[in-house]
Formats: structure tokens, C-alpha cells, sequence
């Protein structure tokens, strides 16, 4: 996934151009197969590399005029900043990441210097705000993704930090996610397919949890 993206990332300025020009379902599509790749993403170059590139994704669609597109993109960079936050968390958590001076690490019996910041691309103060990302919690992030305004990185920790009630907060957060997985519904046409063709092609854990799950959520439903 993260090679297709980088083919346009490396393009030239019209190749951007055409990118974002193109029907808005293929704009939906290259955005959830992006947060798909973010989220799965498990080393912190490569999601910087993601990051980077929807970065220049952003940049096109600006200059296209395309709000939408590069909306979209602005999402996928800082789901990006906030994937790499969580990584570089684990990583100092556990000793796998030099925090800035030269420590050393032992490894399978070797010893030797364990990646610092700039091996990963990643200047101490992207380090610094991408962890404080990763330190707001999931529901809030996703309520401070989705305002009309195109949403920040730094906006984002700051309205956390201060509880700033201009954020959806406004809105109890339960209430709000639902909301917004009733929109993801309609924006993926699930009611258009069959509840079977869509459980075939699961793998055996979601289906059961689908099993587990949707009586209850069928005993809710008939009680509205």
C-alpha cells in the first residue's frame, strides 16, 4: 500500500494534480487504504514515509484548489504523526530507541546503539508533539479529526491539553462516535450489501464477534 502511495509522492508536481482530480470515490478509496496502511504499520520509518507523503499529497491539492483532497490527505498525515507518536513510545518504553544521547543497547547478546531520531528522519521536536498526539485519547482524536475546520496536529493537543469545550466535546464523545459510525455507514454503502457477503469473507475471530455482538445490537435496535 505505502509503495502505490509513494509512486505519486514521487511524481512531479502534475502528476499531483492529476491524482487529485480524479472522482471523489477514488479520493474515499486511496484514504481508507492509507489509514488501513497507517494503522497496521508497525515500524516508525515507514510511517514517517507515509506521513511524509501524504504531506505532499496535502501540498497538491492546496495548490489544485481541492479542499476536499487535501482535507483527506491532512487526515492521513496526522494519523500518521499520531501512529509514529505511538511507536516511538513503545520503542523508548521498552529500550529499543536512543532518547538523543549515544546509550547502548544489548541485543541477542551483541551490544550495540539503538536508533536515534535522525536515523529515522524525525527532528526531536516532530518526536516531542507526534507523542503528545499519541497521549490524546482515541475517542478524542477522532471527534477532533472530524470538526469542519481542516483539522492540526498542534490544534488538536492544544484543545486536549486545555479541555478547550469549543472541540466536540460539546457533544458527549459516545454519542458523537455513534453519530459518526452511522455516516461511515451510509459513506460505504453497507446498507446497499447483504450482512452474508460480507461475513463470508471475514476471518474466523471477527465472525465471531460479529456472532458475539449483533443480538445485542438487534435487542438495541427494536428499542427505538
Amino acid at each position: 500500500m505505502a509503495v502505490a502511495f509513494s509512486d505519486f509522492s514521487n511524481g512531479s508536481l502534475n502528476d499531483g494534480m492529476s491524482m487529485i482530480s480524479k472522482p471523489p470515490e477514488s479520493l474515499v478509496a486511496l484514504y481508507d487504504v492509507m489509514c488501513e496502511a497507517v494503522e497496521a504499520c508497525r515500524d516508525v520509518g515507514l510511517v514517517k514515509e507515509m506521513r511524509d507523503q501524504a504531506r505532499a499529497l496535502e501540498v497538491y491539492a492546496a495548490e489544485a484548489f481541492n479542499t476536499e483532497a487535501a482535507r483527506k490527505a491532512a487526515e492521513i498525515r496526522i494519523r500518521a504523526e499520531r501512529r509514529a507518536g505511538e511507536l516511538l513510545k513503545e520503542a523508548k518504553a521498552s529500550g529499543q530507541r536512543d532518547s538523543g544521547g549515544r546509550g547502548r543497547i544489548e541485543s541477542r547478546g551483541l551490544t550495540q546503539s539503538p536508533p536515534q531520531l535522525s536515523d529515522l528522519g524525525i527532528t526531536k521536536d516532530q518526536s516531542s508533539k507526534w507523542q503528545q498526539l499519541a497521549d490524546v485519547p482515541l475517542e478524542y482524536f477522532e471527534a477532533a479529526l472530524n470538526v469542519k475546520a481542516k483539522p492540526s496536529t498542534q490544534k488538536i493537543i492544544n484543545a486536549y491539553q486545555s479541555l478547550d469545550i469549543s472541540m466536540p466535546q460539546r457533544v458527549e464523545l459516545t454519542a458523537w462516535w455513534f453519530w459518526r459510525r452511522l455516516r461511515d455507514f451510509e459513506e460505504k454503502k453497507v446498507f446497499d450489501r447483504h450482512f452474508f457477503e460480507m461475513f463470508d469473507v471475514m476471518e474466523r475471530g471477527m465472525q465471531e464477534d460479529c456472532i458475539r455482538i449483533l443480538p445485542t445490537l438487534l435487542h438495541w435496535l427494536e428499542r427505538i
